[in-house]
């Protein structure tokens, strides 16, 4: 590490492979390693070559010589309780080190360090209010859990509490939101102002040629019942009982417990064209992507959406949902759907015109570059900068 630097602090409360705001979370220090003395706070508990796997699957080129990674033990008993306690305990951990830092971050929404910091803001998953509003978890199974009961307040308060946070120290953070759309709602729902800064996507090199792409479907992400991945599937049915021979790939971490076991029924009865492909990343990844034309989301309300820029990085043409930061990622009409109807009605539109899928293309492959890694490295160098100039 190099001494006479300012000291940064990035934390994350679990960096599993795979997820969205983890990338966000890798890429923050591999923005600021070369211009700060850096630190990366999390509660992984992953081997020791954990740097290296993260390199790997999020292309980011972070060494022990250029930061120092802090992994606080996560305690088997709460390893078995709810997120927010297991973040809450972080948060408190997090909090009691800020006094060694010149600044800290954090990459997974709100947090006081008990002094004013950054925060990036992901999802809303730390207003239960809020997040039932806009993209409520299903009540089946484990996400019964979120449903709004007495218990689930009474959770949440003692969270909260145990996290040390109060609105005031929170607020006073600079706050970075990952879209307009999430900008929007920290200001109509919390009063707070947020400067916009779209989370890193890589651009392959070069498109592969369209001409040579399969007429198949890809699915990214997390394998919850919030992704809706059930709900893509039988879109798909429709399509092709409508005489169309398409297929998806879904790739993304395993499911757990029963939505697992209902993924892994609908995939065996129609083994001929869905294929779970589990985590995939690096090349294996990016040939999936480059060789097939189409991508379906299915999450609502959607913060952001990585999977989607990285489909869309990649070529594909993707509908989503209407609503939440996804539809500034997609902003065509022909790819936005309200209902499975609609979506149904609107990929078989294009699968029927190939004029019109070439022009949104078109459009897409100029829209996409605003979501590029460097413009992430860019902005998160130059909101650091400026924190620092900021009289205290």
């Amino acid at each position: 590490m190099t001494s006479g630097r300012r000291k940064v602090a990035v934390v994350h409360p679990r960096i599993n492979i795979g997820g969205g705001s983890e990338a966000v979370a890798l890429w923050t220090v591999e923005a600021l390693m070369d211009l700060y003395d850096m630190t990366l706070m999390t509660m992984s508990s992953e081997t020791e070559d954990i740097l290296d796997r993260w390199n790997d699957f999020y292309g980011t080129h972070l060494s022990a010589e250029k930061v120092r990674l802090i992994r606080f033990p996560l305690p088997r008993w709460l390893a078995r309780t709810g997120d927010a306690l297991r973040t809450a305990r972080f948060a408190r951990l997090c909090r009691s080190r800020a006094v060694r830092y010149d600044a800290m971050i954090s990459a997974y929404n709100v947090m006081d360090f008990g002094r004013p910091g950054i925060q990036m803001i992901a999802d809303f998953s730390f207003s239960d209010e809020l997040r039932r509003r806009v993209a409520p978890k299903p009540e089946r199974g484990r996400f019964a859990l979120y449903a709004n009961s007495p218990f689930r307040r009474l959770y949440m308060a003692a969270a909260r509490r145990h996290a040390g946070i109060s609105d005031e120290g929170w607020k006073a953070n600079r706050t970075i939101a990952n879209s307009r759309w999430t900008a929007e709602m920290m200001q109509s729902w919390f009063g707070v102002e947020s400067t916009v800064l779209y989370p890193p996507i890589g651009l392959p090199s070069r498109e592969s040629p369209w001409s040579g792409r399969q007429d198949g479907f890809v699915c990214l992400g997390r394998l919850e019942p919030e992704k809706n991945i059930h709900g893509l599937i039988g879109i798909l049915d429709h399509v092709r009982a409508r005489g169309y021979d398409v297929h998806v790939h879904i790739l993304g971490s395993s499911a757990r417990g029963s939505y697992r076991r209902e993924l892994a029924a609908l995939g065996r009865e129609r083994r001929s064209w869905v294929f779970l492909e589990g985590i995939r990343h690096g090349a294996e990844k990016d040939e999936i992507l480059g060789s097939h034309r189409f991508g379906l989301h299915g999450a609502a309300n959607e913060a952001f959406g990585i999977a989607v820029a990285e489909l869309v990085a990649a070529g594909c043409l993707v509908w989503v949902p209407g609503g939440g930061g996804q539809v500034e990622i997609v902003p065509e009409e022909s790819l936005i759907y309200d209902s499975e109807e609609d979506a149904i009605r609107k990929i078989i539109r294009l699968l029927d015109s190939p004029e019109e899928a070439a022009r949104i293309r078109g459009r897409l492959r100029g829209h996409i570059r605003q979501f590029a890694r460097e413009n992430f490295v860019r902005g998160i160098r130059r909101i650091v900068s400026d924190f620092f100039d900021r009289p205290s």
